[in-house]
């Protein structure tokens, strides 16, 4: 079994991570003649008596599984064992691994996979104010390209209104698509969320999808432009930042309210979830609160879990809610 693990490794590792798990941990002797005594205790030879390995610095199964992995290479590619072994005498490990990330991120880049510096431009908040000067401007939206369209990221998770009327809309459904991709691609980089957890990034496509829904209601609360018009002039990009925007908002509220009221004890049950739900890296809202501000029990029991703020009704009654824990 790990036998069969270490052949799937191989088959789709960064041989410079190799070479840097070489440089680090082998010890390599090499001998012109093969009758020679080996170098010492703890080391094995893979060809007879040229090479010598010897493994360091790790613990008992580690240095077993490395050693099993190293055979693994020279019984599939003497000639690729030869080289890796080489490598750490002509390259250290920091530029292996320089090498080795600049890769990576060209690879992620082409898959939609934003870097950081860009997750953090893509996910940064965006005033109102900046908002109105571009609809002023009469401007266009960037286009978005080349970006590969991940549907069960997208449609896992539903539209609510007016997003669903602009998906639903007549437009180029691939590459709102594309942008809307890009966008949870960055949401993810930034707020480095895990993509094996599929439940965790569902919620936070949730998140994502309520944060550009609070965009479009606030341009569509001010400006009286249709739903094409205002999609072709900002995009999601913006619209994200915009409701991005409203939701740091309600978050700053609730980093004012003093420690001590968040202390066990010190709030009833509902309003310690509302407190820290609004805490949260993006403000989310607990399931038992309505968009009316009402709240919602089962058998007088608080009903569990959290979902995505997705209206400009939930932020004003959010508010409302933090700002009178504020001055009481």
């Amino acid at each position: 079994s790990g036998l069969k693990h270490l052949e799937k490794l191989l088959k789709f590792v960064d041989l410079r991570f190799i070479a840097i798990l070489i440089s680090r941990y082998v010890e390599i002797i090499t001998y012109d003649d093969a009758n020679d005594s080996p170098p010492g205790s703890g080391f094995y030879t893979p060809d007879k008596g040229f090479t010598w390995i010897g493994i360091h610095d790790l613990d008992a199964t580690r240095a077993f599984y490395l050693n099993r992995f190293l055979a693994l290479i020279f019984d599939n590619d003497a000639a690729l064992f030869y080289q890796l072994c080489a490598i750490p005498m002509v390259s250290t490990p920091s530029l292996l691994e320089e090498e080795s990330y600049k890769d990576r991120c060209t690879r992620i880049s082409a898959e939609g996979v934003p870097e950081l510096e860009y997750a953090f431009e893509l996910t940064a908040p965006l005033q109102p104010y900046a908002i109105k000067k571009q609809i002023n401007a009469h401007g266009l939206k960037s286009a978005v390209e080349n970006i590969p369209i991940i549907e069960p990221l997208l449609y896992d998770t539903s539209f609510v209104q007016p997003l669903s009327s602009l998906v639903n809309s007549n437009l180029n459904l691939d590459e709102l698509e594309m942008e809307l991709t890009l966008i949870l691609n960055a949401a993810i980089v930034r707020w480095q969320i895990p993509f094996f957890e599929a439940e965790t990034i569902k919620h936070w496509s949730e998140k994502v999808k309520g944060a550009i829904n609070l965009g479009l209601e606030d341009v569509i609360k001010t400006s009286n432009l249709p739903l094409i018009d205002i999609y072709r002039i900002l995009g999601l990009q913006k619209l994200f930042r915009l409701g991005l925007w409203h939701l740091m908002e309600l978050q700053k509220i609730a980093l004012k309210i003093p420690v001590a009221l968040i202390e066990p004890g010190t709030l009833s049950a509902e309003n310690f979830s509302i407190l820290a739900c609004a805490r949260e890296e993006i403000p989310e809202i607990p399931n038992f609160f309505n968009k009316d501000g009402s709240i919602q029990s089962e058998e007088g029991t608080l009903v569990p879990g959290t979902k995505a703020i997705e209206h400009l009704e939930e932020i004003q009654m959010l508010k409302k809610r933090l700002e009178d824990l504020f001055n009481n």
